[in-house]
């Protein structure tokens, strides 16, 4: 590297030109193949996605020594660590649901998940009191629950964020650096173990900082998406569909008088009963075409509307 301008050697002007067109042909491949990977994802999904290889890195942490933990300092039998481990499994089947249901009620779905991070996170120093297999249960539970809740407006925030064309893209981009914390997790509870043999409250501790370390990156860095309310029916409906297309059609009609033909009064009737042109009284129907309709009890009905 050259200090100045001065004690740089002279290069012709079109060698010169030539040589940083050659180098920019070679970066440019590599730089075009980055900007295609991550570039166009955009920052929320590159913000969330580390929140999210932060806090499966804490929460992986846990994971490797728990079993440890339980049966030798706690000193659970396998029977009650299998049911702790339950409870641990499926405790965020059902929360799901309400994270889901909270993030499109209040239709800010970052608030619900920084609920959902933090509590995970304070569940990291509730090991640090835990001494029977209930306990341990209510604090798992607690930390499952908040992954629970904040799974479904987790990748809200991920779709809202991106464009359509790059939603598989986005998501994964985000599931890269989620796997890539879940791998570093247990690498870094048996760097803590091997530092400190038989620590596993330093573990919990560790796990702790890098959990509040992840939803501080949340508050930080992840905008706060809200979006409006849609109302849509919930079936389709002949009526409505009527009610949408028959004004503009009332429109050129009163524009046109001689663009459709004159209605029959057994259609005229029929648009009367069902509210569409206004009520027209029905003609009787003839007995002598079909006889047989004067024996049915619902016949005066048909006759008059």
């Amino acid at each position: 590297m050259y200090t100045s301008v001065r004690n740089a050697p002279e290069v012709p002007p079109g060698d010169g030109d030539q040589a940083v067109a050659e180098q920019a042909a070679e970066t440019a491949p590599r730089t075009s193949r980055r900007r295609r990977i991550t570039g166009q994802v955009g920052g929320t999904v590159i913000a969330m996605g580390a929140v999210s290889f932060l806090t499966d890195a804490s929460a992986e942490m846990v994971t490797a020594v728990l079993p440890l933990f339980l049966i030798l300092q706690v000193g659970l039998t396998p029977l009650q660590y299998g049911v702790v481990d339950g409870v641990y499994q499926g405790a965020t089947v059902l929360v799901r649901l309400v994270g889901g249901y909270l993030a499109d009620r209040w239709r800010r779905p970052k608030i619900v998940c920084t609920v959902g991070y933090g509590l995970s996170a304070v569940t990291k120093l509730g090991l640090l009191g835990v001494g029977s297999a209930a306990s341990t249960s209510f604090v798992l539970a607690v930390d499952r629950a908040g992954k629970g809740i904040r799974t479904a407006p987790r990748d809200a925030v991920i779709a809202a964020a991106s464009r359509p064309a790059l939603l598989g893209r986005a998501f994964g981009v985000h599931r890269t650096l989620d796997t890539a914390g879940a791998m570093l997790g247990p690498l870094l509870a048996f760097l803590v173990l091997l530092a400190v043999p038989g620590g596993y409250h330093p573990v919990f501790v560790v796990s702790f900082g890098v959990a509040v370390l992840g939803v501080a990156v949340l508050v930080l860095f992840v905008p706060d998406i809200r979006w409006k309310a849609y109302s849509m029916p919930l079936a389709f409906s002949t009526t409505s569909k009527a009610a949408e297309i028959l004004p503009a059609a009332a429109t050129v009609c009163a524009a046109r008088p001689s663009a459709l033909p004159a209605p029959s009064p057994r259609r005229r009737c029929r648009a009367g009963r069902t509210g569409l042109r206004g009520p027209h009284p029905c003609p009787p129907r003839r007995a002598g075409r079909r006889p047989w309709l004067s024996l049915l009890p619902w016949t005066p009905s048909l006759r008059s509307d």
